[in-house]
């Protein structure tokens, strides 16, 4: 029996880890699997020739991209630190109608979820969860248990579909772990299936971008995140074949070994 845990302090080198593993695993399937990863002096550090390999073979495969899939729990791109936050929050709520036409964002994104849930899709009517947990922070609210985020909404999302690709996230917990110098922040995102090669590093990258706003917007330090998967499988797109990921896994091997070796 393999080990279901992967702990890192690189992110790159954690999923490429994770690809090697679930393609010697029987029926390319690991259930559950955790994914560890450390933050270094409050950030994730990346191999950025080894995201770059992975996005050139998405590309191949017409797969979104890992910065698309990182995006679709937190959009980067839209958060300003000079600004306030809220000015994010509008500005995404505003271009949602627009995310929502790529095909694979019909049924909502995870951000979207976080900061409207239980609203229209086009509205900024739901409840701002995150908002929320950022608020109660500052107003002194300690309590741990407190700082979680629904995505998984039942009346939506419980569909006796025989495929169902979102939502796979189902959960998101902010561990707040207190320290000798403070307050330190962990995030954690629960899915029902992942896949290594479309989605798991876009996953990583967006629970870390996500996990890095949240820390800053509370004041605290970021620690890391994991991600735990009930189910992880090899691929969902059966266009590209096993025999080509093994391929991926192989050019991606030298900058498994380099990395690891300048990290000695």
């Amino acid at each position: 029996m393999p080990n279901h845990l992967i702990e890192e302090n690189n992110l790159s080198i954690a999923w490429a880890k994770v690809l090697n593993l679930i393609l010697v695993c029987h029926k390319h399937e690991l259930a559950p699997f955790i994914v560890s990863i450390n933050a270094v002096d409050n950030e994730i550090v990346e191999t950025t020739e080894i995201r770059d390999k992975l996005n050139l073979f998405l590309k191949e495969d017409k797969s979104f991209s890992v910065e698309t899939v990182a995006s679709t729990i937190f959009p980067k791109s839209f958060w300003n630190l000079n600004l306030p936050r809220q000015q994010l929050y509008a500005r995404y709520i505003k271009n949602f109608p627009r995310i929502k036409k790529a095909h694979q964002n019909y049924g909502g994104t995870y951000f979207q979820r976080l900061i409207s849930f239980n609203s229209t899709y086009n509205s900024a009517e739901g409840i701002n969860q995150i908002e929320e947990l950022i608020n109660g922070w500052h107003d002194g609210l300690r309590r741990r248990s407190f700082y979680q985020a629904a995505i998984f909404d039942p009346r939506k999302d419980q569909s006796r579909k025989t495929f169902q690709g979102f939502p796979c996230l189902r959960h998101v917990s902010f561990n707040i772990i207190k320290m000798n110098s403070g307050y330190g922040l962990e995030i954690i995102g629960i899915y029902a299936t992942q896949t290594v090669f479309e989605k798991a590093y876009g996953n990583y990258l967006g629970l870390y971008h996500l996990g890095k706003f949240m820390a800053h917007e509370m004041g605290i330090k970021f620690l890391g995140e994991k991600c735990i998967s009930a189910r992880l499988i090899l691929k969902n797109n059966n266009n590209i074949s096993t025999t080509k990921l093994k391929t991926l896994a192989s050019e991606i091997s030298p900058l498994l070994d380099e990395t690891n070796k300048n990290a000695q």
